[in-house]
This record gives structure tokens, C-alpha cells and sequence, in this order.
């Protein structure tokens, strides 16, 4: 990989981790949404039909964050391809407009199973807090008033725990599936022939996979863009991919042309 490959990706990274922290701030909001609508509708159901009221916890937060976190991806795209046609375009609104598009239309195809899962985790997670708080009411003989306070508290509480954690994994993984995708859009824009490289963070913890990806695509001097990667995925946080191999995946893919 050429040295200049290298110094742009820093710079695509910086960005692409600024993009990330507003991604984190609305997935969290997301959720908070998520679980303060349920609680309002819960609210007006005895203790006993919470789990039934699950039901109403709606998917429109998270099916808003998607829509516009992926758009926001688009200057990403914009960066790259810039980059690779050594020009500083006098049309980078168009550009920034085609792929604000792009992203609109990859999201609206492949964000439903997504926005599907998530909620349903937050369906899961909540149903559980309730079974666990109408069995300790049971043991403590606590009356329909106390027993919807405690349900109001528990249900607050994991929001603030458990679903910040959650708010970063689903941050980080979206983020690298839609800036590795919002790229490749770009790339393919150019009309130029191109190698990919798949270039990991570095950090702690890099799965083994991630680190042969790029030891092998640098070996060869870059794949084909229609080649997958040995660990199965197009690109780094590829949706078809194996979870194991894109769930938190920090890594970045770059092209050079040929």
C-alpha cells in the first residue's frame, strides 16, 4: 500500500470518527425514545399487562436514526472520491448530493431486518426487567401503586446502563458498514479501475481475521473490488457478513488505482 494511501485514511478516519460521536448521540437518544414511549403507554395498564404494552414500543426511533445517520456518511464518500481522482472538484455538491442518495436507497433496503433486531432486543431486555420486578413485588406483597413506581425505576435504570452500551455497539458497527459502504459507492463513482485493502484499527483486541485480511491484501497489492475478503465479508462491517466478523469492527477499507 502506497504511503499516501496511508495519510488519507488518517484523515478519513478523523472524520469518520467525528461522523460517529453525532451517530452515538442519536442512537441514544433512539432508544430513549424507544423506552419513554413504552413507559407512557405502560402507564396506563395495570402491572400485570406491562409485558402485553411491550408491544407498542415502536420501531420509528430507530428506523429515523438510520435514515439520517447513513446520509450523514455520505462526505466520507465525497473524501474518497476526491482522492482518488486527484482533483479538488468544483462540483462537490452534486457529488455530496449523489451520494447522500446512494446511502438513502442502500438504507432503505437493508436497515429493516436491523431496525427489526433492535428493537426487539429492547422488547426483550424490557420484558425481563418486568418479570423480575412483579416476582420481587410478589415476595414483598406490594400494591399496584408501588409495584408501577418500581417498574417506572427499573425500566429508567437499564436505560441509563445497559442501553448506553448497547447505544456504542450498534454506533460503532453501523458507522464502519456505512462508511465502508458510502467509500466503495465512491470508488465505484470514479470510473476507474481500482484495488481494495483492508486496513485494521490497530487497537486491542483486532480479531486475528481483520489482521490477515490486511497482511494478505497488501501481499497481493490490493483484491479486486468484487473479490471478498478471505474472512467472507465485501468490506468491513459488511451486513452479510458473519456478526462475529463485523459487530464492533473498527477496521477501514482503501483503494488504490491501478
Amino acid at each position: 500500500m502506497k504511503r499516501e494511501t496511508k495519510i488519507f485514511e488518517k484523515k478519513l478516519v478523523r472524520t469518520r470518527n467525528m461522523i460517529e460521536r453525532k451517530g452515538l448521540t442519536m442512537i441514544k437518544k433512539a432508544l430513549r425514545d424507544q423506552y419513554r414511549s413504552f413507559v407512557d403507554k405502560a402507564k396506563l395498564y395495570s402491572p400485570d399487562r406491562w409485558i402485553e404494552a411491550t408491544e407498542f414500543i415502536s420501531e420509528d426511533p430507530i428506523k429515523e436514526y438510520f435514515e439520517k445517520f447513513y446520509q450523514m456518511t455520505a462526505p466520507l464518500a465525497l473524501m474518497t472520491y476526491k482522492q482518488m481522482k486527484g482533483e479538488k472538484s468544483e462540483t462537490d455538491d452534486l457529488w455530496l448530493g449523489i451520494f447522500q442518495e446512494k446511502m438513502r436507497m442502500y438504507v432503505s433496503k437493508m436497515a429493516g431486518e436491523k431496525i427489526t433486531t433492535i428493537t426487539g432486543t429492547s422488547k426483550e431486555k424490557i420484558k425481563g426487567i418486568i418479570r423480575q420486578v412483579l416476582e420481587q413485588a410478589e415476595i414483598e406483597g406490594l400494591g399496584i401503586e408501588k409495584i408501577t413506581m418500581r417498574l417506572v425505576q427499573e425500566v429508567g435504570a437499564n436505560l441509563r446502563g445497559n442501553a448506553v452500551a448497547r447505544a456504542m455497539a450498534i454506533a460503532h458497527t453501523e458507522m464502519i458498514g456505512a462508511s465502508s459502504y458510502a467509500n466503495k459507492q465512491a470508488a465505484d463513482s470514479t470510473g476507474l479501475n481500482y484495488k481494495k485493502f483492508w486496513s485494521h484499527s490497530g487497537l486491542e483486541g483486532v480479531r486475528e481475521t481483520h489482521i490477515y485480511n490486511q497482511q494478505y491484501t497488501n501481499e497481493v497489492n490490493g483484491i479486486n473490488p468484487d473479490e471478498l475478503y478471505p474472512n467472507g465479508v465485501m468490506f468491513p462491517g459488511d451486513p452479510n457478513g458473519d456478526p462475529g466478523e463485523v459487530i464492533n469492527c473498527r477496521c477501514t477499507e482503501l483503494y488504490e488505482i491501478v
